[in-house]
C-alpha cells in the first residue's frame, strides 16, 4: 500500500505536469484520474491529501485554505491571488509598513512592494484600512501582534507613525493612482486581504490571525475564503470591512480618483 509521503509526492509530481501541459481538471476528475493512472482510492486522496497540492487549474479553489502565512505565500503568490482584479481591500496589513520603513519591504513579503506598485501604476483600486497612531489599538498592536520577519529592529510605535505619514505623501505625490486610506481606532485579531474581479465569483478573502507573542509573522495561522464556495464566511468578513471603513472613528485620506 502507498505511503502517505509517497502519495503526497505523487500528487505534487501529478499537479506540476498538469500545470505544465496547460490541462484543466475538475477536482472529481483529477481524484479518478489519479485512481485509473496509479491505483490511488479516491478515498485515500482525500483522506490524506493537503489541499494547496490540490489548485489544479484555475477554476478550481477550494473553500478555505487553512495553513501558516508563509506556507500560504509561497504555495498562492500575489500575482496568482490577485491578476485581474480591480479593487483591492486590505484591513491591518502589515505589508503596507514597507512605505514607512525600507527595512520592511525585506521582512515582509518579498514580493510585496513590487506588486504593491505596479496594481497602483495599473488602476486598481486600493481601500486600506489601518490602526490609527496614538490609539489603544496602536499600542496593543505594537507590543502583541507586530512580528517582522528576521528579528528587524525598528520602533513599532514610531513605525505606525510613520505608515500614516508616508501613505498620505504617497496619495499626495501621486495623484494618478486609486487609493483611499482610513485610520481606526478599532483593534482586530487578525488582517484582511480582499480581492475584487469583474467576476464577482472569483472574489476572495485572505484572513492572518495575530497571534500574541508569537515572534515570527511566517508563522501566524493564514487561511483564504472564497466567495464562490464559502460565501456565508466571506460576506462575514466582507461585511466586516465596510464596516470599519464607515465606522464614526475611521479618518479617512483619500485620492481624488478614489470613490
Amino acid at each position: 500500500m502507498i505511503g502517505i509521503e509517497k502519495l503526497k509526492e505523487t500528487l505534487i509530481h501529478v499537479v506540476k505536469n498538469i500545470e505544465t501541459k496547460g490541462k484543466l481538471y475538475e477536482f472529481q476528475s483529477a481524484l479518478e484520474m489519479l485512481e485509473k493512472t496509479y491505483g490511488i482510492s479516491i478515498e485515500k486522496v482525500k483522506a490524506v491529501v493537503d489541499p494547496l497540492f490540490l489548485k489544479i487549474g484555475s477554476h478550481h479553489e477550494p473553500p478555505m485554505l487553512l495553513t501558516t502565512k508563509g506556507e500560504l505565500e509561497e504555495n498562492l503568490s500575489l500575482s496568482e491571488r490577485t491578476e485581474g482584479a480591480t479593487k483591492i481591500r486590505l484591513v491591518n496589513y502589515a505589508g503596507t509598513s514597507f512605505l514607512a520603513n525600507e527595512v520592511i519591504s525585506t521582512s515582509y513579503d518579498p514580493e510585496w512592494r513590487t506588486w504593491f506598485e505596479d496594481a497602483l501604476d495599473g488602476g486598481v483600486l486600493f481601500n486600506l484600512v489601518l490602526t490609527k497612531p496614538g490609539t489603544s489599538a496602536a499600542e496593543d498592536a505594537a507590543k502583541y501582534k507586530m512580528y517582522p520577519e528576521q528579528g528587524t529592529d525598528i520602533n513599532k510605535n514610531n513605525l505606525i507613525l510613520k505608515n500614516y505619514e508616508a501613505i498620505q505623501a504617497l496619495i499626495a505625490k501621486q495623484p494618478h493612482i486609486k487609493l483611499l486610506a482610513k485610520f481606526t481606532d478599532v483593534a482586530l485579531p487578525y488582517g484582511l486581504f480582499e480581492t475584487i474581479f469583474p467576476d464577482k465569483t472569483k472574489n476572495h478573502i485572505k484572513v492572518d490571525l495575530y497571534s500574541p507573542l508569537t515572534g515570527n509573522d511566517s508563522e501566524r495561522p493564514s487561511f483564504m475564503v472564497y466567495k464562490s464556495k464559502n460565501p456565508k464566511l466571506y460576506n462575514h468578513f466582507s461585511t466586516v470591512i465596510t464596516k470599519l471603513m464607515e465606522h464614526k472613528s475611521a479618518e479617512t485620506v483619500m485620492n481624488t480618483l478614489a470613490p
